[in-house]
């Protein structure tokens, strides 16, 4: 025996090899020809072939999985397994439903094929489970494999569209293992499908039986004093029908029926009753009381029982006074069992009390005489007899007895006896004669019995080692009386009905150097070009591509020049039409200088619309926003969004310290009045490349309100070319920049207002500037 790490380092192995069709010689040393008599696993839609293959090493045993027409391997199992100390190894395939190929129904004389068409033969054919119309040789019917056989199914078959199922009775289950045989659920291993039984269960075939109960049991002891077999019930209990166990008697479902009236009355209570176990309890309704005998009720206040003083009482037979002498009580005969005299022994074997009385039973294998005290063997069952002691019963061997009771051979059984026949022969009905058996056509075999021929299975033969013995030269399909053979995917079955040859390739495919397969044709390596422009190889086929700014013309093969469209548009992907450019999708980068607007975007046919958040404004070159000017009174709050009250109580350093714009700064001063509030002015200048929009100058009073409008530094390229003339305008003079000294240089800035150059000398700031074109784009 393998150790275990060898085992599932041999499993791994194996899956890995067989995945790749080969096997290495170092695997293979672990294999053997152990499997003789143990079949491959046996697939749905497929069949095995078992074959014995050689290493440098050793031989083993392989098996060969392949599908039958119209259905493939599905790629997640091996094609083969192989033996080791008697187990198939690897992963079990599975056939599939084959992908529908176009070759197999491209058949133009006979179109209307329900399912496919045989190219081979020019005729349509049906896939497994169906049967081809006799009459318009086209559509396909069902076959009810039920009617055969039942379909192989042990109890149910239940026949579907192109399959089966077969299904069992209650207490059975399916076999995983060949989907047809029915074997017993264990119910007792199972505590939720045994749940009625309270002190466990034994299984049986198809169902299961409740172990007895010592609930409500007398406890019975033999002669000799052990525990008796016999089920003996206390009062208020019945023995069940099968005599295992003591049930409960429901005393409140009993009644009396009244031979002269025929009425029915309860038993036991004359209102209500409650049954318990062993007993029962009777209840009045209000106002009701329960008289002596615990059954009868009266009104209260009647009929209530009288106090008696106790005086000496006479007891009738089986009964003793009590203690106090106010009543009888039963006397227990069964106690005397336990004297060591036998002659004071009620009962021989066992005894049981009654009130006023006793009743004596015997043991299992015995039975009460007339005296109702003693007891004596029981008689054997039949195919039994008396041992040579007396005390038990023995098999009798019939086979042995002088007078021959089968007619040709005899096996002895418990109580009972098996009579067999020669090769050849049948037990009669009497099971003990034999008669010949019935002579069969070919492709049939006498049945056990001899008494039918039934089919022979010769597709068996295909589990045979040796490729001689094997009716089909790759898979078989039994018949009634007969078998066919058919042929794994990509071979075709030829004229002796049992060898198969390769199917010609489909187009765009050619024959493999060794003849095995097909394989892909690269159309894209031809001689003669196939493609205008460029070439790409599929499987089967090939694709066409023409370069950037062409497209492929309906032929696949042939390129035309795209069409030119106007601004806002692009050509489509076949180049042939205009189709609209959304501008808005650029928002979506993360750079924020290819957005087309600042804020949101609106895309139109052949344009874009941009707009401002709640609070802002649309600049005039119609893209960035502005914050709205607050009202006056109020002033902007912390976040530089909202607008609140202005609260002069409170400080009179009172307005909103100015930011700096984006690509831009903000100059601020601090000028002191005569009244003590400072009031604030700030100029704006822009960075190179951006151009100002707003105000170039604010400034904030005692209101707290800085005037003017907001300023904003946008980027020169996005302003439109309407807005060029006389909006880049010079602002202040500035030094020359020591790089370019030949020329001279000035600053300028995007006026929102359009009143004329307004120049500014900053005394405290040094500016170095640089030359622009006329659209204010830097020159380099």
């Amino acid at each position: 025996m393998l150790p275990l790490n060898m085992v599932l380092c041999a499993l791994t192995c194996i899956s890995y090899s067989t995945a790749y069709n080969s096997i290495d010689d170092n695997i293979a040393e672990w294999l053997d020809e152990t499997c003789y008599d143990i079949d491959p696993p046996e697939i749905r839609n497929g069949n095995a072939l078992v074959t014995i293959e050689w290493s440098d090493r050793n031989s083993y045993m392989a098996a060969t999985y392949s599908c039958i027409d119209n259905y493939e391997l599905n790629l997640k199992g091996d094609r083969t397994l192989f033996c080791m100390n008697g187990l198939w190894l690897g992963n079990i395939p599975e056939c599939v439903l084959a992908d529908d190929d176009s070759e197999f129904k491209d058949c133009e004389t006979y179109e209307g094929c329900s399912h496919f068409c045989n190219g081979e033969t020019g005729k349509c054919q049906c896939y497994k489970g169906y049967t081809l119309n006799s009459t318009d040789f086209k559509s396909c019917e069902d076959i009810d494999e039920c009617k055969e056989s039942n379909g192989g199914c042990s109890h149910k078959c239940h026949n579907m569209r192109g399959e089966y199922i077969c299904t069992c009775n209650d207490g059975y289950e399916i076999d995983e293992e060949d989907g047809h045989t029915c074997v017993d659920i264990d119910e007792c291993a199972d505590p939720e499908l045994s749940a009625d039984c309270q002190a466990g269960c034994d299984n049986l075939v198809g169902s299961y039986k409740c172990r007895p109960t010592m609930v409500g049991r007398v406890e019975l002891n033999d002669i000799n004093g052990f525990p008796s077999d016999e089920v003996l019930c206390k009062s208020g209990f019945q023995l069940s029908p099968d005599g295992s166990e003591c049930q409960d008697i429901n005393e409140c479902e009993l009644v009396d029926k009244d031979s002269k009236t025929g009425r029915e009355s309860p038993r036991y209570c004359g209102h209500k009753c409650e049954n318990t176990v062993g007993s029962y309890i009777c209840h009045c309704p209000e106002g009701y009381h329960l008289l002596e005998d615990r059954q009868s009720c009266a009104l209260n206040g009647r009929n209530r029982p009288a106090i008696i003083i106790p005086k000496a009482i006479e007891c009738p037979s089986g009964f003793e006074p009590s203690a106090d002498g106010s009543k009888c009580q039963d006397i227990d005969e069964c106690k005397l069992m336990k004297s060591s005299n036998p002659k004071h022994h009620p009962c021989q074997q066992m005894c049981e009390n009654s009130e006023g009385s006793f009743r004596c039973h015997c043991s299992k294998g015995y039975h009460l005489l007339k005296d109702d005290r003693s007891c004596a063997s029981d008689p054997c069952p039949p195919g039994f007899e008396r041992s040579s002691d007396g005390l038990k019963c023995q098999d009798i061997n019939e086979c042995e007895l002088a007078n021959r009771i089968c007619h040709h051979g005899c096996t002895n059984t418990n109580g009972s006896y098996i009579c067999h026949c020669k090769e050849g022969y049948h037990l009669r009905k009497d099971k003990q004669n034999c008669d010949r058996n019935i002579i069969c056509q070919p492709g049939y075999t006498p049945s056990a019995d001899g008494t039918r021929c039934q089919d022979i299975d010769e597709c068996k033969l295909m589990k045979s080692s040796n490729p001689k013995h094997h009716p089909c030269q790759q898979m078989c399909g039994n018949a009634e009386g007969s078998f066919r053979c058919h042929c794994s995917r990509g071979y075709h079955l030829l004229k002796d009905n049992r060898s198969c040859a390769l199917d010609p390739c489909p187009p765009g495919f050619e024959r493999s150097s060794d003849g095995l397969k097909c394989q892909d044709i690269n159309e894209c390596e031809l001689v003669n070009r196939i493609c205008h422009h460029g070439c790409t190889n599929t499987n089967g086929s090939y694709i066409c591509h023409c370069k950037e700014g062409y497209h492929l013309r309906k032929d696949k093969q042939n390129c035309d020049r795209n069409i030119i469209c106007q601004p806002g548009y692009t050509p489509s992907a076949d180049g042939t039409r205009c189709q609209d450019i959304d501008e808005c999708k650029l928002m979506k980068s993360s750079n924020p200088k290819h957005h087309p607007c600042q804020q949101m975007c609106e895309n139109a046919e052949g344009s874009f619309r941009c707009h401002c958040w709640r609070g802002y404004h649309l600049l005039k070159d119609n893209r960035s926003c502005a914050l709205d000017p607050c009202s006056p009174g109020l002033k902007r709050s912390a976040n530089g969004i909202n607008c609140q009250q202005i609260d002069y109580a409170t400080s009179w350093k009172i307005c909103t310290p100015m930011q700096h714009p984006p690509n831009g700064r903000a100059i601020c001063r601090e000028l002191k009045t005569l009244h003590g509030f400072n009031s604030y002015v700030c100029d704006f200048i822009c960075d190179v490349g951006y151009a100002l929009i707003g105000s170039s100058s604010r400034s904030c009073g005692r209101s707290g309100i800085w005037n003017g409008s907001d300023s904003v530094c946008v980027g020169i390229q996005m302003l439109p070319s309407s807005y060029y003339k006389q909006v880049i305008r010079p602002i202040f003079n500035s030094p020359q920049n020591t790089e370019r000294s030949t020329q001279s240089y000035s600053s300028y800035s995007y006026d929102a207002e359009l009143q004329g150059p307004k120049p500014r000398r900053m005394a405290s700031m040094r500016h170095t500037s640089t030359s622009y074109d006329r659209v204010g784009i830097p020159l380099s």
